[in-house]
């Protein structure tokens, strides 16, 4: 399970500063493997040169959701479309994440006693700013558990996120026009994202 992954990487004296954890549903094959390694380490490379850190030793951030959905489409006004990242408020994000140290206490000290399903406590840790997430524009998986590809191009990102549907109805961002289906006030919404993302925004904007 993902709490008993977390727990190992946490006891482990020789594991790495990161962990990624992947979903019994996805299992790349091994032609696959080196290049999501490939893509998580050039991903967190492009999060963490944006991103402030509290301490040299700090990523800049907690959680990186490499597969999500129904994040508010707001957010999107946040991202940076060059280094490829978005900025997550509330991501349904369980299938594949990597994620730090401090990032595996936060989520295993609010998960015991279980009382709600994983995806639904990182939505709510990282909505009250516990975990500080990102994730790829365009995540990794798809709804099929496969990995998506990539394109460096942002208009040709932007136009595959878009509208990005399937029989299982994978919708990456929640329209605005939906909020009110999951208890999300659009005013709410947009206070938060400024009030987190504001400063990254200001960056992007002046080419830092």
């Amino acid at each position: 399970s993902h709490l008993g992954a977390l727990w190992d990487f946490l006891a482990r004296d020789d594991a790495p500063d990161v962990a990624v954890v992947l979903g019994e549903q996805i299992s790349p094959s091994s032609s696959d493997a080196q290049g999501l390694i490939d893509m998580i380490s050039e991903f967190r490379r492009n999060v963490s040169s944006w991103v402030p850190r509290k301490t040299c030793k700090d990523e800049g951030w907690d959680l990186l959701c490499l597969s999500y959905f129904d994040e508010p489409e707001d957010s999107r006004n946040y991202a940076d479309f060059a280094r490829g990242v978005q900025p997550l408020l509330r991501p349904k994000c369980q299938q594949a994440y990597a994620i730090t140290r401090y990032g595996a206490r936060v989520l295993l000290d609010a998960a015991l006693p279980v009382q709600v399903s994983a995806d639904k406590l990182i939505m709510e840790l990282t909505m009250s700013g516990q975990l500080r997430a990102f994730g790829p524009i365009v995540p990794f998986f798809g709804a099929e558990n496969r990995i998506a590809p990539q394109s460096s191009s942002s208009s040709s990102t932007s136009s595959n996120v878009e509208g990005k549907k399937d029989k299982q109805s994978f919708r990456t961002l929640r329209p605005r026009s939906a909020y009110g289906e999951v208890a999300l006030d659009e005013v709410q919404v947009r206070d938060l994202l400024e009030m987190r993302f504001g400063g990254l925004r200001e960056a992007r904007d002046d080419g830092i």
